[in-house]
């Protein structure tokens, strides 16, 4: 059989209609004389997908891969909330939904619905991929912890050349006969025969020349050297 697959990169893009100071990162309205803000943001990315199957009609459709919308708010520096609804697909779907506490040197902890530290590829934020899909490695369809609800905590040592990560939350599996589906139990579509149970992730990176971001682009093109090791358990 004879496949063709086309992919169209991401757009992001800001929603918003309130006054305050426009970035790449969306629209951030501060109050006057307080460390208090809110910024709202979005997410569009559009995806064309063409099969053409030998000895049949060919089909392509052009969707809505990611059409998120985004809400950070804070009153204290070390205190950070946001909310990130996902429209794509169709769908809609809870992405994140957590507190954030920034007030510690060593680690920052996040309650909520937020990122497990499991797979870098499911690490990376999708505005930073280089194609719209992620690979195998970071995709919850094919067993990737994903994002969870409960508690988690990520953190440096050793001048940023030790990074670390550990959730322990609670988790949902889909049930399929294909795959390892796992998704969070604060899903907006929960089905009635989802299997919940206890979750433990855990991370660890070297990073012999210091931390470097989550992303997949190069554009710096410096030399950048990791080695990591993670795991997770569910019960």
């Amino acid at each position: 059989m004879n496949a063709r697959i086309g992919q169209a990169c991401g757009i992001g893009v800001a929603w918003v209609v309130t006054t305050g100071m426009l970035s790449a990162g969306g629209v951030t309205y501060n109050v006057p004389d307080s460390d208090a803000y809110i910024t709202f943001a979005g997410r569009v990315q559009l995806q064309y997908h063409m099969t053409d199957p030998d000895n049949q009609p060919s089909t392509d459709e052009l969707l809505f891969r990611r059409l998120r919308v985004t809400m950070s708010a804070s009153v204290h520096p070390d205190w950070i909330n946001r909310l990130q609804v996902e429209y794509g697909k169709g769908d809609v779907s809870l992405v994140d939904a957590y507190v954030q506490y920034a007030g510690w040197d060593w680690a920052d902890i996040y309650i909520g619905n937020y990122n497990t530290p499991f797979s870098r590829a499911s690490i990376v934020s999708s505005k930073k991929l280089q194609l719209v899909e992620r690979p195998f490695t970071g995709d919850h369809n094919y067993g990737t912890s994903d994002r969870q609800a409960g508690v988690h905590l990520e953190g440096t040592l050793a001048e940023k050349r030790l990074r670390w990560g550990l959730a322990l939350t609670k988790a949902a599996v889909d049930p399929d006969n294909r795959r390892i589906d796992f998704d969070s139990v604060a899903s907006l579509s929960k089905g009635d025969d989802w299997s919940e149970g206890e979750m433990a992730v855990g991370r660890l990176e070297v990073c012999p020349l210091g931390s470097f971001a989550y992303d997949q682009g190069d554009f710096d093109r410096t030399l950048r050297v990791a080695a990591g090791v993670a795991g997770f358990g569910w019960a």
